[in-house]
């Protein structure tokens, strides 16, 4: 492998910058990326031979394989909002058609702590989305250039290289600092305990193959020439060596003696190198003793508890962070677009090892709650696990109530004094009269803009009361039919499970055709997506005669093929996951099939009224928007304007995006050309000017 490296090295010639200035060279140019390196580690071998490299690995890789993947955004509090609806991110339940989640994330991890970096490839299958690959380092190479760090990337199957592109990988790997295109494994730093303890097994096992276990010493005190004492040792070897000679009495005489060792020196030596190699291995990775099976150790360390969060803390947080970062700043932005304020993370919320300890968090909100920086709800809610209080004063923050007066003055009066003063004091300093009527002035004539602008706005009320009704009374529809297709899909799933009747419940699949219910479920959204393309665009154009849509026009076939697939598809994966949770539930529960069956249907029936409501509403408001959107584009306006309902219910984002215009066939900010998202109720209306 190594010959192969070397022989697919790539050199530009030229000077290296580092020479010209007088400091020594560092193999020809590598700071940049000039020079593939060298040298392919064999740490992989590590993980599949030495216990303790195997050990520490699967600690970390199971432990954060098996967390759950999130996508969503954080609002001003840092409160993450998950977003479960998009079909985009179904690829973190499933990133290639043979990998869940949990076991590609679980062979990247073992690929990046054995030899310190894991190369995904990114791939675009049309009908089936992006979908993402792990890569083997060893067959891995990389190759840089003289101008920029990447060049392009090689990957060896069956014997042969294939190429690929820097935009077709996502390269992770941790820092090597003498490397800056390849990535260094914790194995690393315990290379050399871990080749001696390598070595003590090997010298260990020829010992044993050569029947030389040694298990004392015979000597004399006579000398012997050399052929005598070779007759002597073919004897032994002859007469005592060997499984066919265990047991056989020797006898010895002319001055020979045999002298027993307790333990062998050189299994006492394998022993002690062996556990030494263990420690270090796990000081590498951060792993306490008791994951590495050392529970013996466990009394230098006060718990288990402490150690369970000695790991999330050294040893895995790091890595999730790591994971979390790389994937929000270039992979997500390949499946959404990122100005929304998307970000991934992986769910801890039922990790005690990362949960504060309840007696500090006590401690530390009493004393916020009594200084003015947390509410009496906060601590209910934070501290006690109860429900926030709607009793009055309950999100009011306090202060101690007692100050000390001085001179007899009444504090509060003095503070209130004290600060009319300071308001008039900086008024005075920084206002004179003809700034205020100008502010002023300025204010009335903005405010008035803005009225004028609304009511040109508002000018076609009947226009919105007619795309409302619209939705109304084809989501609702929509919505009715969506509810007996679900009831009628949940019935056969709970009588699959029913079926399944083993004497002893190790596991219960869900033997119902996806196939078929994809279908079903497509066939009834093209029909109400289609009704409702067409009536938004026919009520949109009849004011103003405008020419409308009809359902042969290539846009609308193109729109009803490729939303109403991704609907479907989204459908029968949410189910399918909700149901397989329910199910592992049962099992852990040592519920009968019977019991998980009423389970299944128990909570997976007010999931499907609550799923119904909102991928009607979604696909009707996403199926009118685009409605509207070809109308605009088939009579050639030019730009057009996001409006939201102007309530209490509009998203934060949407209330930023409420007014703003673009061209008729740019992206708003948010990434998207027109409102289509979940439980989104905005909609488009066509502008004059941007």
């Amino acid at each position: 492998m190594i010959a192969q490296m070397i022989n697919s090295i790539r050199f530009t010639a030229g000077l290296d910058p580092l020479d010209s200035k007088g400091f020594a060279s560092r193999n020809l140019m590598t700071d940049f990326g000039s020079l593939l390196p060298v040298e392919v580690n064999d740490n992989p071998d590590y993980y599949r031979t030495v216990l303790g490299v195997y050990t520490a690995i699967n600690v970390i890789s199971q432990h954060i394989s098996a967390l759950r993947p999130m996508v969503g955004t954080e609002d001003s509090n840092r409160v993450f909002n998950e977003q479960t609806d998009r079909p985009q991110f179904s690829i973190f339940r499933k990133p290639n058609p043979w990998k869940t989640w949990g076991q590609f994330l679980n062979a990247s991890l073992i690929h990046l702590l054995s030899t310190g970096e894991t190369p995904w490839l990114l791939r675009d299958y049309s009908g089936f989305g992006k979908m993402i690959w792990p890569l083997v380092p060893l067959n891995f190479k990389v190759y840089g250039s003289s101008t920029q760090l990447y060049d392009h990337f090689g990957y060896v199957i069956n014997g042969k290289e294939k190429r690929y592109e820097v935009d077709e990988i996502l390269f992770i790997k941790f820092f090597d600092p003498k490397d800056e295109l390849r990535g260094m494994s914790s194995i690393e730093a315990a290379r050399d305990d871990i080749n001696l303890d390598i070595n003590v097994v090997t010298a260990s096992q020829n010992i044993f193959d050569k029947g030389a276990i040694p298990s004392g010493l015979m000597s004399t005190n006579k000398v012997y020439g050399e052929s005598a004492f070779q007759r002597f040792k073919e004897h032994v070897k002859d007469e005592h060596v060997g499984l066919d000679q265990f047991g056989k009495i020797m006898y010895l005489d002319g001055g020979w003696t045999f002298k027993p060792f307790s333990l062998p020196l050189k299994d006492l030596e394998s022993i002690a190198q062996r556990k030494i190699t263990f420690e270090h291995v796990a000081t590498a990775f951060m792993v306490p003793p008791i994951f590495m099976g050392s529970f013996k150790e466990t009394s230098r360390i006060s718990n288990a508890a402490v150690q369970e969060r000695l790991l999330w803390t050294n040893a895995l947080k790091p890595i999730m962070d790591m994971f979390e970062g790389v994937i929000t700043e270039f992979f997500l932005p390949l499946l959404v677009n990122t100005r929304s304020g998307f970000k991934f993370k992986f769910d801890v919320s039922d990790v005690s090892g990362l949960k504060e300890d309840p007696t500090i968090k006590s401690v530390r909100y009493d004393r916020a709650v009594k200084n003015g920086g947390a509410t009496p709800n906060d601590y209910r809610t934070q501290v006690l696990g109860l429900p926030a209080s709607t009793a009055k004063g309950m999100d009011d923050h306090y202060i101690n109530g007692t100050p000390i007066t001085q001179k007899g003055q009444d504090t509060t009066e003095s503070v209130q004094l004290s600060t009319l003063e300071n308001i008039k004091n900086t008024a005075s300093k920084y206002l004179n009269p003809a700034d205020i009527v100008s502010s002023a002035v300025a204010k009335v004539k903005q405010v008035t803009r803005n009225i004028v602008e609304e009511g040109k706005d508002y000018e076609k009320q009947d226009d919105l009361l007619s795309l409302l009704s619209i939705r109304r009374r084809i989501g609702g529809q929509f919505q009715k039919d969506l509810d007996k297709l679900f009831v009628r899909q949940l019935s056969e799933i709970v009588n699959s499970i029913k079926s399944q009747k083993d004497y002893v419940i190790k596991a219960i699949k869900i033997r119902i055709s996806w196939v078929k219910w994809a279908k079903l479920f497509r066939e009834l959204g093209v029909s109400y997506m289609e009704r409702g393309i067409i009536e938004a665009s026919t009520g949109y154009a009849r004011p103003e005669a405008l020419t409308v849509l009809v359902v042969t026009d290539k846009v609308v076939q193109t729109y009803l093929k490729e939303r109403s697939v991704q609907y479907a598809l989204w459908i029968n994966e949410t189910t399918r996951d909700s149901v397989d949770r329910i199910i592992q539930t049962g099992l852990k529960r040592g519920l009968t099939v019977n019991e998980i069956a009423a389970l299944v249907n128990k909570e997976m029936k007010p999931q499907f009224i609550s799923r119904a409501h909102k991928i009607a509403r979604t696909e009707t408001v996403s199926s009118t928007n685009y409605g509207r959107l070809e109308t605009m584009k088939l009579n050639a306006f030019k730009f057009k304007k996001w409006n939201s309902q102007r309530d209490t219910d509009v998203r934060d984002e949407h209330k930023s995006l409420d007014g703003e215009r673009r061209k008729v066939d740019d992206d708003f900010s948010n990434g998207i050309q027109f409102p289509n998202e979940p439980n989104c109720r905005c909609y488009l209306t066509n502008v004059k000017k941007l």
